[in-house]
């Protein structure tokens, strides 16, 4: 067996080692990949083993002046539920995972995700290993969850019930301090589709669909001082909605992690995009820091500061009179697959561009089974008379953008969370959140506060 750890990690190491460090110290876990990722194999018995995976999630939630034009004062509330069942089979160094779900909102009988009604939420194959203490690592195929980083770009969306995953490959490779990842996902596939004009002329199109890949080196000089470096690539194709729908960007950035004193942790990062939007140049970019603290005391008190600053593109053009934002360079920043509300308020109101916050959080454990959180954003535009996103990032509040706005502040954000864990696999979360609109806010919409309130339960298995 120590030969086929041996085969199949000089087949990645071929693959990714170029970039790996030559002079690698002893092992540390990779700064990517989560313990529940790569479970423990009995990788000495000749037995497989068969691990049930179960998660269930409803949530009830109602929001306050929670429309857009013409009618912004709208109430809103729904009911969702997400079923999740499935299998994990290891033996060896072989897993393999099979997920189905289903997700409904109540009273609908339809689904809010897009997969199929019984639809495949997760299904690879697995191959991982390490020899000795110097090497270890995975190659992953199929349906699968991807948490990559900081989990700004690439997230499997925990919140949302019908979660993410992606149709890819997926490796990484450890070789002592250093860490090389690398993934590819087909987001849509390429097809063909016929565009019919006013005037009834009839075009035939083909889409070369959407593409994802990124690579991911680190080495971790010392539990203070991580470094990762990285480039992802996205190309989107067109679709028959929007046949003129094009884009491909590459996207260069890094990240600095570390731990200066016990409780106390710290993050950077930045990224670039360069590249081609409808024909026209993009240029964007990202930068974001945090630092937290946790006293080393039974309640665990402690606090976080993060800011964050995202690139938009001002607008000359007036919508009221069907006018575009802009003929010039591109640079609303694409936030990719990530987390959403982890970052900018647990209302989810705003996409990951054109967009500046500064959150102050605060939070507690008064027990072992719970966690209070308190989180305070002030959010502004970047581009004062750019569009404020919605969380899809593909379209924008009220009128999209008021070329004479001057006020760059959007409002203010407060969110309330308790997670109350009666049971190691039941989680209880009460949450309140607010939102006060600042001018540029009552620029586009009513100046009326959004509210929303929801009560989760999750329970894994």
């Amino acid at each position: 067996m120590r030969v086929l750890n041996i085969l199949w990690l000089a087949a990645l190491t071929a693959v990714f080692a170029p970039t790996t460090a030559a002079n690698a110290k002893p092992a540390e876990p990779p700064a990517t990949e989560s313990a529940a990722d790569t479970p423990a194999k009995a990788q000495d018995s000749e037995r497989p083993t068969f691990t049930p995976m179960l998660r269930l999630t409803l949530r009830g939630e109602a929001r306050v002046n929670a429309g857009d034009a013409p009618d912004p004062k709208v109430d809103t509330w729904r009911v969702l539920e997400g079923v999740r069942a499935g299998l994990r089979v290891g033996f060896k160094e072989l897993t393999v995972v099979g997920q189905l779900q289903d997700v409904r909102a109540w009273g609908q009988g339809t689904l809010i995700s897009t997969n199929p009604a019984t639809g495949l939420h997760q299904g690879y194959i697995e191959v991982s290993g390490e020899t000795g203490r110097q090497v270890s690592g995975f190659l992953r195929v199929g349906r699968q969850e991807i948490v990559y980083g900081s989990k700004r770009h690439f997230h499997s969306a925990p919140f949302n019930p019908a979660s993410r995953a992606f149709d890819g490959v997926r490796g990484q490779l450890n070789v002592g301090r250093a860490s090389i990842e690398s993934g590819y996902m087909l987001v849509a596939a390429p097809n063909d589709f016929t565009v019919t004009a006013d005037d009834g002329t009839e075009t035939s199109v083909h889409s070369r669909g959407d593409h994802l890949a990124y690579s991911d080196i680190g080495y971790a000089f010392h539990e203070a001082v991580q470094l990762h470096a990285a480039v992802i690539v996205q190309r989107l194709g067109a679709t028959a909605s929007d046949p003129t729908r094009s884009r491909f960007f590459v996207m260069p950035g890094g990240r600095i992690t570390g731990e200066l004193a016990p409780g106390l942790k710290y993050e950077g990062e930045g990224w670039a995009q360069r590249g081609d939007e409808r024909g026209r140049s993009l240029r964007a970019w990202m930068a974001a820091g945090s630092v937290t603290y946790e006293a080393q005391i039974p309640v665990r008190p402690g606090a976080q500061l993060h800011y964050e600053a995202l690139s938009g593109s001002s607008c000359s053009g007036d919508p009221a009179v069907d006018e575009a934002c802009t003929d010039g360079v591109h640079r609303d920043f694409d936030q990719l697959d990530g987390a959403r509300h982890k970052y900018r308020g647990w209302m989810d109101l705003f996409a990951g561009s054109n967009l500046r916050d500064l959150a102050v959080s605060a939070f507690v454990s008064p027990s072992s089974k719970v966690k209070a959180t308190a989180v305070y954003h002030f959010v502004q535009l970047q581009e004062a008379s750019g569009r404020w996103f919605r969380l899809s990032g593909e379209s924008a509040w009220g009128d999209g953008w008021d070329p004479t706005n001057t006020s760059n502040t959007l409002g203010h954000e407060v969110d309330l969370l308790i997670d109350y864990r009666p049971w190691k696999y039941l989680s209880i979360r009460p949450m309140y959140a607010a939102f006060f609109k600042g001018p540029a806010a009552r620029q586009l919409l009513s100046p009326e506060p959004m509210h929303l309130v929801f009560l989760w339960f999750l329970a894994e298995f």
